[in-house]
């Protein structure tokens, strides 16, 4: 009789790991469709900014006709460099805000799930104790 309460305990231990699973698997779908649009706009933000920079800075570098007109040049570009730097470090930032909201769903997903089979293991053991 040992051996067939032994399958039943081990097969009840399978049947809740499946259940979380699958239903973390259906919150993880959800999530990844999330955060791939999310990342879909950032690049996409990105590509338009550097490639209204990049037009721009070749409209201004066929206007140089003089001394006078490249040093105007020159000085633009050093003030675009700082602008460019700030969304640089923005998109980073909203790169690393994406990754920590990532990851603290993810775990947020499987903890609820986590403590409810905790929960019933030590049920099981304080039946067995008994």
């Amino acid at each position: 009789m040992a051996v067939f309460e032994t399958i039943k305990d081990k097969a009840g231990v399978i049947k809740d790991k499946a259940g979380v699973v699958l239903t973390s698997v259906s919150d993880l779908n959800g999530l990844a469709v999330d955060k791939l649009e999310e990342a879909s706009k950032l690049s996409l933000s990105s590509a338009g900014y550097f490639s209204e920079v990049g037009i721009k800075q070749l409209r201004a570098a066929s206007g140089i006709r003089d001394v006078e007109s490249l040093r105007k040049f020159t000085a633009d570009s050093i003030s675009l460099s700082g602008e460019i730097a700030k969304k640089l470090l923005d998109d980073s930032k909203a790169w690393m805000s994406v990754g920590s909201d990532l990851k603290e769903k993810v775990t947020g997903i499987f903890k609820p799930q986590e403590e409810e089979i905790v929960a019933k293991k030590k049920a099981a053991a304080k039946v067995v104790a008994a």
